[in-house]
């Protein structure tokens, strides 16, 4: 089989602007301040309220929210709330601020650990 590799090079015209990058966003800190005073919210209604905060939450979804926050060590677990399409309480995926400020509290040691492993 022939196999054509195609290589794209991306040259920039020195008379334009300067390309412009979306500093990164600290996805806990986010849904801590999405969250207002809840102790718990369910993934859908974080969603939303955290696309309010940056576009660059814009389109997710729990799943993928979950996704994100796995990535930090939080896990979503089953929340009783309100339903935000009919304000109903009903039991979906979710967090809890506990949750997430004992993300924060391991952050510093999780990344002195790493450092650490590297010494050796």
């Amino acid at each position: 089989m022939d196999r054509e590799v195609f290589i794209y090079i991306k040259i920039r015209d020195v008379n334009s602007e300067p390309e412009t990058t979306t500093p990164a966003r600290d996805l806990i800190a986010d849904t801590l301040a999405a969250m207002g005073s809840d102790q718990q919210c369910h993934s859908d209604a974080l969603c939303a309220r955290l696309s309010m905060i940056s576009p660059q939450y814009a389109g997710w979804y729990p799943r993928s929210f979950a996704g994100a926050l796995a990535a930090h060590g939080v896990v979503t677990r089953q929340i009783w709330g309100p339903c935000i399409e009919s304000g109903t309480m009903k039991n979906r995926y979710g967090v809890t601020r506990q949750s997430l400020e004992a993300a924060l509290r391991e952050r510093p040691r999780a990344s002195n650990l790493r450092d650490h492993s590297r010494a050796g």
